[in-house]
């Protein structure tokens, strides 16, 4: 008569089988979902490029602005001087 430990081993082989495949579709299902919703969800690339043009056309035009703004000041200054001293 077969003793319940010799019937066990395929079976226990078995289960410890299928528990090692099935935590490996978890692992492989997580990395697939992970991937899919970078994908769905990240801005594309022309979005990324959009806004970039974007933000940097804004900086741009803070620079000019403080440019012009700056060059400006010694020639208020040279007018001023000019009124004060009156005509020459």
């Amino acid at each position: 008569m077969p003793r319940a430990a010799d019937r066990s081993g395929p079976w226990a082989a078995f289960v410890v089988l299928v528990g090692f495949l099935a935590v490996q579709a978890l692992i492989g299902l997580a990395a697939l979902e992970r991937q899919l919703a970078v994908w769905g969800l990240a801005p594309s690339d022309k979005e990324v490029s959009r806004r970039r043009v974007e933000q940097l056309s804004r900086t741009r035009a803070e620079v000019l602005e403080a440019v012009v703004e700056r060059s400006s000041v010694p020639i208020n200054l040279d007018y001023e001087v000019a009124v004060r001293l009156g005509p020459a």
